[in-house]
């Protein structure tokens, strides 16, 4: 039984997929009022897998929130969830991040439009 991808799927171009490949999209529920596991329906969306590197004090900071969630309203929130939501919330405030050449002008622009909220 093969679990997990190989060095080959993990290494291999995604340029030419992009193009071609169908998105995934989610299937409807057959019944509204059955419970589901994941994100609710409503939420759902085409996604796309991907791997991002953090800092081990960045995945520390997302357990704490995890955490945190759980113990004030006994739900569970995963870390993609925490990271879509702050992304979200940053996309939709109309930064123009395309000026920034660096991971650390990208984090003064919008720790400035936070200070200036």
């Amino acid at each position: 039984m093969r679990t997990g991808k190989q060095a080959t799927e993990l290494f291999a171009s995604t340029t030419a997929a992009k193009k071609n490949a169908p998105v995934k999209q989610s299937a409807p529920a057959d019944n509204a009022k059955a419970s589901r596991r994941g994100r609710p329906e409503i939420d759902r969306a085409p996604t796309v897998p991907a791997t991002v590197i953090l800092y081990e004090t960045q995945i520390v900071q997302l357990d704490e929130i995890t955490n945190q969630v759980r113990a004030r309203s006994r739900k569970v929130i995963k870390r993609a969830d925490v990271i879509r939501g702050i992304l979200a919330a940053v996309l939709a405030a109309g930064l123009d991040l395309a000026t920034a050449t660096t991971e650390d002008e990208i984090r003064a622009t919008v720790a400035a439009r936070l200070r200036a909220k």
